[in-house]
């Protein structure tokens, strides 16, 4: 599986293929409660306490929406708990998943995954797709349950069956790694079709790529290149950035040379870093050229001294694992640091590594800790790992 997108061809080689990494909900917010898309209705809020003090359910669940958005009353975190775990005592199955979401942020409570999953199972039992996909969530990142990519895959497919995008992206991201489930890039492109007409960004831009590389699907550049621009149009980066990188490749209907090398001076100076980053990938993945290691540093190198965090990032892997160039750890450790000032996640986390084992830097738990929070809250899922079980291992750490 191929993805192309900065920093993680860092920690699992070079894909371009990209799954989700966040629950159902706004892509603003990483874990948002899905109450934030629903509001107190009609009913005011006198005759809901009413109703909620009398235990109706129904009444419990639309109350605790209006105090988890402020809607008519004083936003109140701990007040939607408290009235989304009555209705939910009470087997309301929006209330469940929304108590799923709850102890995912931890907004009111103490973030809990394992009693996220409790409750999701709850709702995702009596049938509810977006909690079915976020269990399949759960069971995938190994988070409140035990990892499980065929427990992920299962509980995507009941999601996916009730046509929940969501989990039809995801689930045709495990077909393709043949994850869960045997590979299979066929039925990859027909869920990734279903998800893609309801308007999925990230589903628009998977299969995209299926089509660029003609994998489960017959190749299509012009499917391929409307396709992105759809993504493109909501914000998809992964979507820019491989519009780019068709035209250079030749796989856009303009025909240009297939050979990076040949892009004329005018096209390199238009793309400017991300051409250069772009040409980097190439090479280290040996994806239309002769894979060399030595080429993808060149380039990354060419982007990193523009200061470009991914190229940064990237470069310091090389460095650290001497592919292309000499190992260097302290050079490594370098650029981890100028990329991960920048935010880059993927630096982040390979940063905390470094600290953690002392390579290129003096070991220091604490700093590693640093490292891997500020990479795992932009839910880099290697780093929240990494930051559990360096919690585990050192209790004495300040959290």
């Amino acid at each position: 599986m191929r993805k192309f997108f900065a920093g993680t061809a860092l920690l699992a080689g070079a894909v371009f293929l990209t799954g989700t990494s966040c629950f159902a909900g706004s892509a603003k917010e990483a874990f948002p409660p899905s109450s934030k898309l629903l509001t107190a209705g009609s009913a005011d809020i006198p005759t809901l306490e009413h109703q909620a003090e009398a235990g109706k359910a129904e009444a419990q669940y639309r109350l605790a929406v209006a105090y988890a958005n402020g809607d008519g009353v004083i936003q109140d975190s701990a007040k939607a708990v408290e009235f989304y775990q009555k209705a939910a005592d009470q087997g309301d199955v929006k209330a469940q998943s929304s108590l799923g979401f709850v102890y995912v942020s931890g907004k009111g409570v103490e973030q809990n995954y394992r009693k996220a999953a409790e409750f999701f199972q709850k709702a995702a039992d009596q049938g509810n797709a977006e909690a079915q996909y976020n269990l399949g969530l759960l069971y995938e990142q190994g988070q409140g349950v035990p990892q499980s990519y065929p427990k992920a895959a299962e509980w995507y497919q009941k999601a996916a069956d009730k046509n929940y995008s969501m989990a039809q992206s995801s689930l045709a991201v495990l077909c393709v790694d043949g994850k869960g489930v045997p590979q299979d890039y066929g039925k990859a492109a027909t869920l990734l079709e279903k998800a893609a007409e309801q308007g999925n960004a990230e589903a628009q831009y998977n299969l995209a790529v299926l089509y660029a590389h003609g994998d489960g699907v017959n190749k299509d550049a012009l499917k391929a290149k409307a396709l992105l621009e759809k993504a493109k149009a909501q914000g998809n980066l992964q979507a820019q950035e491989l519009l780019g990188l068709l035209a250079q490749e030749g796989k856009e209907p303009s025909q240009k040379s297939t050979n990076p090398e040949k892009m004329s001076s005018k096209e390199a100076k238009k793309e400017d870093v991300e051409t250069q980053f772009n040409l980097a990938l190439l090479y280290q993945n040996g994806d239309g050229v002769s894979q060399s290691y030595s080429k993808a540093a060149d380039y990354y190198a060419k982007a990193a001294e523009k200061n470009y965090a991914p190229a940064q990032s990237n470069l310091g892997v090389l460095f650290a694992t001497g592919k292309g160039v000499p190992q260097d750890k302290v050079k490594a450790v370098e650029l981890f640091q100028k990329a991960a000032k920048q935010g880059n996640a993927s630096a982040q986390y390979c940063l905390g590594t470094a600290y953690e084992r002392g390579e290129g830097v003096t070991q220091n738990y604490d700093k590693a800790l640093l490292y891997y929070k500020k990479a795992a809250s932009q839910n880099l899922a290697v780093a929240e790992k990494a930051l559990e079980t360096l919690r585990k291992s050192h209790p004495e750490l300040h959290h």
